[in-house]
């Protein structure tokens, strides 16, 4: 693998859930407000992982979710940092995917305001946290071999971030 190459500042939320019979299933979300990945600009983008692992033993899938603003560029560094190809912090989310179902082009939506956020990714994921309160998660439908879920007692983080590599 070779030398990562990007610095990104910007904002996090992930919402996890931990169903019946070892069921899991998580999105993290990033928006990017500053940076560069491989020289290339990707401030004012957003990039999502969805995966799902239905019970005990089962293969974990997976779809990533780039911003439909990005440029052909923008996407193809934005895929590399997610996918884990430049290293560095990013990477150690790649354990989450086992198989990758899809790699969809859509607007992605995240919004924090005082203690909480929405997070909204074309017509697949919706999800709002309350800090210290709640978080829901809705995916919309059984795609991408994603199972359709709407939970009221998801866990979740939302945050800032500086990654560097």
């Amino acid at each position: 693998m070779g030398r990562a190459c990007y610095s990104i500042i910007g904002s996090v939320i992930a919402v996890l859930h931990f169903g019946d019979e070892g069921s899991r299933d998580s999105v993290v979300a990033w928006r990017l407000d500053e940076g560069t990945v491989e020289g290339v600009g990707v401030s004012g983008l957003a990039v999502a992982l969805s995966t799902s692992t239905p019970g005990h033993g089962a293969t974990s899938r997976a779809a990533i979710f780039v911003d439909e603003s990005a440029a052909p560029s923008q996407h193809d560094a934005l895929l590399k940092l997610v996918t884990g190809q430049l290293g560095g912090p990013v990477a150690d989310l790649t354990g989450l995917i086992e198989e990758l179902g899809a790699i969809e082009r859509v607007p992605i939506r995240l919004d924090s305001e005082g203690d909480g956020a929405r997070l909204k990714i074309g017509a697949s994921v919706e999800a709002q946290l309350r800090m210290f309160e709640s978080a829901r998660l809705r995916r919309i439908g059984d795609r991408h071999g994603l199972a359709a879920l709407d939970v009221d007692d998801a866990s979740a983080i939302l945050g800032r971030f500086c990654f560097q590599a």
